[in-house]
């Protein structure tokens, strides 16, 4: 089992910032020539003697984590913590290792999804990634209340010896709303899995925005 990077086509924006104050202040002093006791026969009074409280420093409360992690069927990956998982069978009536289909994401007034869905298989036969792709852009077309699918350039880059393709893509259902995605495919030879991943959100709509939520997923992905 191995990680999978994230994919080439993905540019990886890394912000790190570190912003460290530190203010040094010093207080001059100056010498006074000052009486004392014994020279002027005056007793001195003892000054009460003042205590200042130091405050208790208080701990950073721990975050919460954002995410929670799908991990069966021998994969895995992160998502939002509040998304939804529903799991469905591609070849058989349920998903196992062998095939499914697995949903995370919200759906009410705005639409955040994400699918991936899977093939365990040792021959490849043709262009099994551009049939992924296929298979994907049909199972949106065949989605209940879409009317139609708009496809962009499918574009193909080389990832560690493996082709790889992409395509974005806008949908429209039956109320006009759009939805914008991206589909993917790739073949991770540590499980002998093929994989198609479908991303689809009304939040956002430029292609990259939705690299960079396609990135998310597949920083954490395992296969």
């Amino acid at each position: 089992m191995r990680q999978v990077a994230a994919s080439p086509f993905i540019t990886t924006l890394l912000l790190l910032v570190a912003i460290i104050g530190l203010a040094c202040g010093g207080v001059e002093e100056k010498e006074e020539k000052i009486a004392t006791p014994a020279a002027t026969g005056e007793k001195t009074a003892t000054p009460d003697v003042v205590q200042e409280e130091t405050a208790t420093p208080v701990p950073p409360t721990e975050v919460a984590l954002a995410t929670k992690t799908f991990s069966k069927y021998g994969f895995s990956f992160e998502y939002p913590k509040e998304f939804l998982v529903n799991e469905v069978g591609l070849l058989e009536n349920e998903a196992n290792d062998t095939s499914g289909v697995v949903q995370v994401g919200l759906i009410d007034e705005e639409i955040r999804l994400l699918m991936i869905s899977w093939i365990k298989t040792v021959t490849l036969v043709g262009d099994y990634l551009g049939d992924s792709l296929d298979g994907g852009i049909q199972e949106l077309e065949e989605s209940e209340g879409i009317v139609s699918v708009d496809t962009g350039e499918r574009v193909e880059t080389d990832f560690e010896g493996q082709r790889v393709i992409y395509q974005f893509f806008t949908t429209t259902d039956d109320t006009g709303k759009e939805a914008h995605g991206l589909v993917a495919g790739f073949y991770c030879e540590d499980s002998q899995k093929l994989f198609s991943f479908n991303i689809l959100t009304t939040i956002i709509s430029t292609n990259q925005d939705i690299l960079q939520d396609f990135e998310t997923y597949s920083d954490s992905f395992v296969c």
